[in-house]
């Protein structure tokens, strides 16, 4: 079956499903107790669920593991584990299926709301070696290249209305149950780490079917893929994503089908497809940044068409490398979709890019620079602007130092090179993941002697948790681990510059406020770092939850005690964050107090995975994101912002950047009527990638990015708007009036292929 065959929105595969094995089913539909092994085993407490206490559980490459399998994937999920995966082979001949339902509650009229209980599963990676799970050899139910099957999905059912029967699993895995919708954009929290798949030989198999929504994400992943037929199907999306992965062989690399509203990919290595390293048809644009595709015959990627909106198979392409055997083009954009490739190394292909009915770009020598190429969508509207309720096909434009174009080319830079540099893909990568399963020896714990801080009670662990920071740091090698379960603080817990404190996972590692902390003014942040241009601090796996009730209200209709930061970064270019969820207590108070989910400042600066600093907006002066002052460079690889939606508390922006150099970010997903960005008197900022934007800002809010003041060096790529939801009202998608210029419009829901205000410079992020 081809790629296209698949539907977005329902994972229904086309064609006769073949009978399920039923091996597994008495074992999952009964109530399990966890055994005796697993409970006993150290890493227990630590929130680990080891799968070889499972029978029938080898990790020799023997045997079928399928069924012990699937049985602690079940049992974790219920009980807010990881599942742990030791060294070694693990031998399958089925899906594995990390399974959630909202079914119907009849009380309330409406589905349920999404499980707060999520699928993780994690390698315990010893000296660079992952575990890996195979495909056994004779696996028949993956040998049907029209019937796809992959080895692990990831699903979220969600009910249709009140006819929809009790939870049931879909016939086969890509399916849906009767009764039941595909519920991707509800499907949170869910984690794949070090762990590699070999699904090779198996002309139908899929290794990892995984799209998902926000605060899910992928990390250290191989895929074997020869003579299979891909190596993921969906990635997280909503600004989740996935880093460092890898698919050797297979028709298809990534098959990016269907309703994943913006992923961002780094670090990606795709080698040896058949048909096509990239199929992309999402309906927010593709990041990818920092990859290699090698490939017999072109074209390595191809953009689709897919008719129910403008904005589906647009994409951004950044710092990659990509060899081919022979044919042409490279990469082929025949549908005419809005593309940008930036700082690009191709290699053998005669021709470069081909965009629909234009000559091809063509290559200067063996290896061409792509420095700068951009597409611009010239989609023949069957009408003329106003938009009406409805639209999904709007005008493109590119903006160069204030000139305003449709022409379908506007940049082209190429350059004759001898070779790639050797640090374009891990530049944008860790050097390595925290992590922690119970080896001895250089990681504190923060529960066990002499720090004891206690999970799940009323206790305050500030004193023990910074006891145990402050140790390791003294120490010199920094590594604090924080077990399953909810520690509270009284006060700001501070990361030295060595720190790197991290836990499990989202959602089982959680650090939250204790009710004694109860702050009357300011904004103090839950977790801060030490001002430090050289740091290494890093934060990951881990839940940051505030509070918002209590204390009375404010004049301005706020509770007193909801003033806190999530995090304020001060640590610079070598820092990290990965895999954070910011959360906080529920409240019906319609307003906030001033304060920022996420704090950039002083020497703030590093790598940064996945964010999504959403929370309750109901102030002008709320901030998902803040950047204040810093030089030093910062990337956000996937950015998730919706504060507010509809809120007559609007804030003036989810993202502000004042007096800030040196930013990049790939890709955002933002909602609501707040504005996405203010860019205030910024120099060398580039942003990759950003779609949704339904419905018009607030009247008055200044559209969706403005560009302000003193600027220069900004760069926007692929701004591109879903449809319209709600009336344009006359704002715009970017209002630019900076020093010097006339001020520059324009109307929203139009979309930009390329903004430009002078040039940025790429060179202070190599090397980091």
């Amino acid at each position: 079956m081809d790629g296209a065959h698949v539907r977005g929105a329902g994972w229904f595969l086309r064609g006769a499903l073949c009978c399920l094995a039923l091996v597994c089913l008495v074992e999952r539909t009964a109530t399990a107790e966890i055994p005796r092994a697993a409970r006993e085993d150290p890493r227990f407490a630590l929130g680990y669920l080891v799968v070889t206490h499972y029978p029938g559980v080898r990790s020799d490459g023997t045997g079928d593991c399928t069924c012990g399998l699937q049985q602690a994937i079940d049992d974790a999920y219920a009980n807010r584990l990881a599942v742990l995966f030791p060294p070694g082979r693990y031998v399958i001949s089925d899906t594995l299926k990390c399974y959630k339902w909202q079914p119907w509650n009849a009380k309330k009229g409406k589905r349920q709301n999404p499980p707060w209980n999520n699928h993780v599963l994690i390698g315990c990676a010893r000296a660079g070696m992952r575990p890996t799970i195979k495909l056994a050899r004779r696996a028949p139910l993956f040998d049907d290249p029209e019937q796809p099957r992959p080895m692990v999905a990831f699903r979220n059912f969600m009910a249709r209305g009140p006819d929809s029967p009790p939870p049931s699993e879909p016939a086969h895995p890509l399916g849906l149950p009767r009764g039941y919708a595909d519920g991707t954009a509800n499907l949170f929290g869910e984690e794949l780490r070090n762990i590699n798949f070999d699904c090779s030989g198996h002309p139908g198999a899929i290794a990892v079917a995984f799209a998902a929504a926000q605060n899910s994400s992928v990390e250290n992943v191989a895929i074997d893929a020869e003579g299979a037929y891909a190596g993921f199907l969906g990635l997280p999306g909503r600004n989740g994503g996935a880093g460092n992965i890898e698919v050797r062989g297979g028709r298809f690399g990534l098959l990016l089908l269907g309703s994943m509203a913006g992923t961002v990919v780094v670090g990606a290595t795709l080698v040896g497809q058949e048909q096509s390293a990239v199929e992309f048809s999402d309906f927010v644009p593709l990041a990818m940044v920092g990859f290699r595709i090698i490939k017999r015959r072109a074209p390595v990627i191809t953009t689709r068409r897919v008719g129910w909106c403008g904005a589906v198979g647009t994409m951004s392409l950044v710092d990659g490398i990509i060899e081919v055997g022979e044919g042409a083009p490279a990469i082929d954009n025949a549908k005419g979709k809005s593309i940008y490739l930036r700082n690009v190394y191709i290699a053998e292909a005669a021709e470069l890019v081909r965009s629909a009915n234009l000559a091809p770009i063509r290559a200067l020598g063996k290896w061409t620079r792509v420095a700068e190429y951009a597409y611009t969508e010239q989609v023949a509207l069957s009408d003329d602007p106003p938009y009406e309720l409805g639209d999904r096909y709007f005008r493109f434009f590119t903006i160069v130092n204030g000139r305003v174009e449709k022409k379908p080319q506007a940049v082209i830079s190429l350059q004759r090179v001898a070779a790639p540099p050797a640090d374009l893909l891990t530049r944008h990568l860790w050097r390595e993941l925290p992590a922690y399963t119970g080896e001895e020896g250089q990681t504190i714990v923060i529960t066990e002697p002499p720090y004891r801080a206690t999970p799940d009670d009323d206790s305050d662990d500030w004193p023990a948790i910074q006891r145990a920071i402050d140790a390791a740091a003294a120490a010199g090698y920094g590594r604090v681990f924080v077990p399953r379960g909810t520690f509270r603080i009284s006060k700001t817990l501070t990361l030295r510059k060595n720190t790197k404190l991290f836990g499990v996972a989202r959602r089982i590692s959680t650090i939250a406020w204790h009710d004694s902390w109860r702050p009357s003014a300011g904004h103090p942040p839950m977790i801060q770092t030490d001002d430090d241009p050289e740091a290494t601090t890093a934060l990951a796996f881990l839940e940051i939850s505030v509070r918002t009730a209590g204390g009375g209200r404010e004049a301005n209709g706020a509770n007193t005690w909801d003033r806190f930061d999530h995090l304020h970064w001060r640590a610079g270019r070598r820092s990290l964050t990965l895999a954070l969820q910011f959360s906080q207590q529920w409240d019906r108070a319609p307003a906030t107090n001033p304060r920022s989910v996420v704090l950039f400042s002083q020497s703030g600066g590093g790598k940064h995975y996945f964010l999504a600093p959403n929370a309750r907006s109901g102030n002008r002066e709320f901030r998902c994101l803040a950047i204040h002052g810093t030089r030093q460079p910062l990337a956000i690889y996937g950015l998730n912002v919706e504060a507010t939606k509809h809120s007559p508390y609007a804030c003036a922006t989810n993202c502000e950047l004042t007096d800030a150099e040196n930013i990049r970010i790939f890709s955002v997903k933002r909602e609501g009527t707040s504005p996405s960005f203010i860019i205030r008197d910024c120099r060398n900022v580039a942003i990759f990638s950003s779609g949704a934007m339904r419905e018009p800002t607030r009247a008055g809010l200044g559209g969706y990015v403005q560009i302000l003041g003193r600027c220069a060096g900004i760069l926007l790529a692929n701004f591109i708007t879903q449809s319209v939801e709600r009336p344009p009202n006359g704002e715009p998608l970017l209002y630019e009036a900076v020093s010097g210029r006339s001020p520059l419009r324009i109307a929203w829901p139009e979309c930009i292929t390329l903004y430009k205000l002078g040039e940025i410079n790429d060179a202070v992020f190599a090397g980091r």
